[in-house]
């Protein structure tokens, strides 16, 4: 293991903050989403204010799984998710709404969920190949 892994400069950040266009999947490249990484400070500071909110609800407790997988889901669909392309409703084209966003991502079908998170998962994991990618060009 690399040590240098865990010890990212700026640069690193970048796309984690700024975000980066990914392919939902191999098999569909022309379906890509506009994500930025958990570990933005842009996630970070929702992730903070959302905890101190909900524990302040709880008189001070620690944050149940519960609520904690609940901040962490309404981060994906508020914070990390900015756009997408390529997503279809019977062939047609559908443009971003952050409010099918938000429905997508709390349905019972936690498929849209688990793909967001994925992704946003990729960029936090492997930033900098996407900084390489980036100066590559």
């Amino acid at each position: 293991m690399d040590i240098s892994k865990f010890l990212r400069t700026d640069e690193d950040y970048e796309p984690i903050d700024n975000g980066r266009w990914l392919p939902v999947s191999e098999d569909d490249p022309d379906t890509q989403f506009f994500v930025i990484g958990m570990q933005s400070k842009e996630a970070q500071d929702f992730l903070k204010n959302a905890a101190a909110r909900l524990r302040e609800q709880n008189g001070g407790k620690e944050l149940t799984s519960e609520q904690l997988n609940q901040i962490t889901q309404e981060c994906l669909a508020e914070v990390c998710l900015k756009d997408w392309k390529g997503v279809k409703n019977n062939g047609v084209e559908v443009p971003f709404d952050r409010e099918l966003a938000r429905r997508s991502m709390n349905s019972r079908d936690k498929t849209f969920m688990v793909l967001v998170s994925g992704l946003v998962n990729e960029l936090d994991r492997n930033a900098e190949k996407y900084v390489e990618a980036v100066t590559k060009k």
